[in-house]
């Protein structure tokens, strides 16, 4: 991950609001960490919509519906750590690098997020300290826990699906990606 800068400079989140992310089973001895990068459509009050309708902060643009009742399911089988994300995807997307066009997209399927649109460094910067950093700090933390205990960790990345995007009708009911793992996808398939 690239380096990142400590200064914080501005404050987005108000203080009745929540933190960036939410740690359920802190305390789980398992060598899996499991994360719902997209778990929520929150939007913090300072940026007001996004410019979004009520309906199209609820579609999956905004979030990945079922993956934080999902990641708690599995959190409690596996006895292992999760990471909640606690604002939206449209906000920041967590799952994009820090530089990456797509972190704070202005279209996404069709949709103009005018609350994205010519955002100043600044503002990226703000949203960068506020939600992105310390999410990603916490899974560094958390797999480095692992690993401290002499194992090696897994990180299971739960995400939800639209059956429809970008115009185009997916035909798939569930999808498995990996990076490494190839043999324990497979098996996770077949099963």
């Amino acid at each position: 991950m690239p380096a990142k800068k400590k200064k914080i400079t501005t404050t987005l989140l108000g203080k009745k609001e929540p933190a960036a992310f939410t740690l359920v089973n802190k305390t789980g001895k398992s060598s899996v960490v499991i994360v719902c990068d997209h778990a929520s459509n929150r939007i913090p009050k300072k940026l007001g919509t996004l410019g979004l309708s009520a309906a199209q902060r609820k579609m999956h643009i905004a979030w990945d519906p079922g993956t934080a009742h999902i990641g708690r399911y599995l959190a409690r089988k596996l006895k292992a750590p999760l990471l909640l994300a606690n604002y939206s995807r449209l906000v920041v997307d967590l799952t994009r690098g820090h530089d990456n066009g797509e972190c704070m997209r202005d279209v996404s399927d069709h949709v103009k997020v005018s609350g994205n649109s010519r955002l100043s460094k600044a503002a990226q910067r703000a949203r960068l300290e506020a939600l992105y950093w310390p999410y990603h700090d916490e899974i560094t933390r958390l797999l480095d826990s692992v690993r401290a205990r002499g194992n090696v960790p897994l990180l299971l990345s739960i995400h939800s699906f639209t059956p429809s995007m970008e115009g185009f009708d997916r035909p798939w009911q569930i999808g498995v990606m990996w990076k490494r793992e190839k043999e324990l996808s497979k098996k996770l398939i077949e099963n």
